[in-house]
């Protein structure tokens, strides 16, 4: 493949950078990563195949993780640390209706 001047990759840089200049720019996962988290979006989805029951059609579906540690994914965490809040507030804890 020949490369001509001023060719960009999909990343927009141009091909001409250098190697060290290149490994100093942060990944793309990681940066992924931590747009994902600042939005409070799932970093672990889960892939399910749904399977609708009157065509038989099947299709891949990414779910949230669900997780309840903060260390394995902090959105979900954040999101099961609500709902337990909202769930002790109403009284879902208690052996008897109040």
């Amino acid at each position: 493949m020949t490369v001509t001047a001023g060719t960009t990759t999909a990343g927009g840089m141009d091909r001409r950078t250098p190697r060290v200049v290149r490994a100093g720019m942060p990944a793309a996962r990681s940066v992924l990563a931590a747009a994902a988290e600042e939005y409070g979006v799932c970093l672990r989805l889960v892939a399910l195949r749904v399977t609708d029951t009157e065509t038989g059609r099947s299709r891949i579906v990414d779910v949230p993780c669900g997780a309840t540690r903060a260390a394995v994914c902090p959105p979900c965490a954040e999101r099961a640390r609500g709902l337990r809040a909202v769930q002790c507030r109403e009284g879902w804890h208690l052996d008897v209706e109040p």
